[in-house]
């Protein structure tokens, strides 16, 4: 015959205590999970890319019931850009409990610290030598083509916080950009100014200069075939030459310049445009009134310069400016 086991099966009211056993159970973990989800705690890896080390840059939670409150705790200014700084727990602690924040919500212990690292970008010396190239040639007067440039860069990279980088470039030297000169770079970053740098350039130019085709007199009005381009290198010893040949045609030579000679600026003499005792027109203007007349000029004289001059309508002694066409004007 076969034999049954005896199960024992509660009564109800051991259900009832099994079910409210298993509800405490549970209710605990959850509390105990929840506290735990809001929890303040150090972060991990700490960058930062504002100038200053918030509160809320190196604690973490779960929970974002003080976001708002720990954005606003500043812990100190961040570090220079490649460089790292510690903060300890008791500053962190310090500004927590300032803050009104529960104490039983804090998980920091007392011997930890936070390290906090600056965002940079790092500006690599090829990208400053290209910066400044590219300054010369927007404005430097040589022709692109023809000129040589070299670019000294700085000796290392530069580390700069993060953000848009401009560099404002300005020459150093007097020659202007001939030759070898120095660079004063202003680099911003976001628009803030960060720090200067100072690079070297050697310009090598070329571009045509006027020279006598053949020997030119002392005293003589140079003539268009008397003068011609030649090509020279721009230089210390290439200053006062002359480059527009409309400037020389027309001029007068200030000393014998020999065939093949560069013509500078003190070998030549603008012509007098009058000539004394020369009656030449004269204009007079007052406002809306303007008079004309005859004068006779009492020396010689270029465009540009003052002259004395007599009226002869009324035998008075003027003095006026020598315009381009040979007429004085009086102002």
């Amino acid at each position: 015959m076969k034999k049954f086991r005896k199960v024992h099966i509660p009564d109800s009211y051991s259900m009832k205590f099994l079910l409210i056993l298993c509800l405490i159970t549970i209710l605990v973990s959850l509390s105990n999970f929840s506290l735990y989800a809001q929890m303040i705690r150090l972060k991990g890896e700490i960058i930062v890319s504002s100038p200053e080390v918030k509160l809320a840059d190196v604690v973490e939670m779960d929970v974002n019931e003080h976001s708002n409150i720990l954005s606003q705790i500043v812990l100190g200014p961040s570090p220079k850009p490649g460089y790292a700084m510690e903060i300890p727990a008791s500053t962190i602690l310090a500004r927590l409990k300032r803050a009104g924040i529960d104490e039983s919500k804090v998980d920091v212990p007392a011997e930890s610290k936070a390290v906090v690292k600056r965002a940079t970008i790092v500006l690599s010396k090829e990208m400053v030598g290209e910066s400044l190239r590219h300054y010369i040639l927007e404005n430097m007067p040589w022709d692109k083509e023809t000129t040589n440039i070299q670019v000294y860069p700085p000796g290392e990279d530069i580390v700069l916080p993060e953000g848009d980088v401009e560099i404002n470039w300005s020459s150093s030297s007097s020659s202007g950009f001939v030759g070898m000169g120095v660079y004063r770079g202003k680099i911003s970053v976001d628009g803030k100014f960060c720090k200067t740098i100072i690079c070297r350039a050697k310009i090598e130019a070329k571009t045509l200069a006027i020279y006598a085709s053949r020997p030119i007199h002392k005293g003589k009005v140079i003539g268009e075939k008397d003068v011609a381009y030649k090509e020279v290198v721009v230089g210390r010893y290439t200053e006062n030459l002359l480059w527009d040949i409309n400037s020389v045609v027309g001029s007068v030579s200030k000393r014998t310049i020999p065939a093949g000679s560069f013509i500078r600026i003190n070998d030549i003499d603008l012509p007098p445009v009058v000539k004394k005792d020369e009656i030449v027109n004269v204009e007079y203007s007052s406002g809306a009134l303007t008079i004309t007349g005859k004068v006779k000029v009492l020396a010689d004289a270029k465009v540009g310069e003052r002259v004395r001059c007599v009226h002869l309508d009324s035998n008075t002694e003027i003095e006026g400016i020598v315009l381009q066409d040979g007429s004085i004007k009086v102002e």
